[in-house]
């Protein structure tokens, strides 16, 4: 039997969203269906942090760590789907290779290894496939800049285990993107990310892929200005360590997912 989504709304109680821009969109999406604001309900998702090292890092951390390699390690680590902005990526991999080491994590299709692979050519990147994801969380421990140029996310693990990894995230301000990164320029004090050129608060396919890819190849330039040259590395220092703190105060943690539910499930 299949139940419409209207019907399920009908007969709940409360409605629970992965974040704060969902339930808005929610909200939108489906008005008139509540009267009461506190129908729908954000819920984080929560992250499981056993493992990850949650210490401060010195100012210049990033930009000690990329010293290491010839070029800086970029990672994206995702399903390789539109959604997730990965034609923007394949059309920024020359522009990207030119400063970083590329790596692209992820299963793929037939159809886009012929399209990733055509365009590989001159260019420093290095193609995984499926990792597990121990080997994926010793890439973002390794990696420099992790992007996330994601046209829809409801969330956003990946690019929030990077940040904790010791990665600059490149975002964009999409979804749950919105709700977990802000740009260290705009926010010094809590600041977790560099987040892409113009806001993506209506994005749908109509964007053109033009824009995102130009925004993606922008904010991997100012990443480098961090990473690259010591003259901008405290920047990367206060992204990481804010996202630390974020990350040890409980902000993404599993067990405040769990009080939200719990908290819906009395009534509270």
């Amino acid at each position: 039997m299949t139940v419409s989504l209207k019907t399920l709304i009908d007969n709940s109680d409360v409605v629970a969203t992965v974040g704060k821009s969902y339930a808005e969109k929610f909200q939108d999406t489906f008005p008139g269906l509540y009267t009461k604001k506190e129908a729908i309900r954000a819920v984080p998702n929560g992250i499981n942090f056993d493992g990850f090292d949650l210490n401060p890092v010195q100012a210049d951390y990033v930009y000690q760590k990329a010293k290491k390699s010839k070029k800086p390690l970029l990672t994206f680590a995702s399903r390789l789907v539109p959604e997730k902005g990965i034609d923007a990526m394949i059309l920024s991999l020359k522009e990207l290779s030119q400063q970083y080491e590329v790596h692209i994590v992820g299963d793929y299709s037939d159809d886009f290894r012929s399209r990733i692979f055509s365009r590989m050519a001159d260019t420093s990147i290095i193609f995984h496939g499926a990792e597990t994801r121990s080997n994926v969380l010793d890439l973002m421990r390794k990696s420099s800049v992790f992007v996330a140029p994601y046209i829809q996310e409801p969330f956003g693990i990946a690019p929030v285990e990077a940040l904790v990894s010791g990665a600059i995230p490149i975002v964009t301000d999409m979804g749950g993107l919105k709700d977990n990164f802000s740009d260290i320029e705009a926010d010094m004090i809590s600041g977790n990310a560099i987040v892409m050129g113009n806001n993506y608060s209506e994005f749908t396919e109509k964007i053109s892929l033009d824009l995102l890819q130009r925004n993606l190849v922008n904010a991997a330039r100012r990443a480098y200005g961090i990473v690259g040259e010591k003259i901008g590395s405290i920047a990367g220092g206060l992204i990481i360590n804010n996202g630390r703190n974020q990350a040890k105060t409980g902000r993404w943690s599993i067990e405040r997912c769990v009080d939200n539910y719990v908290d819906i499930y009395r009534g509270n």
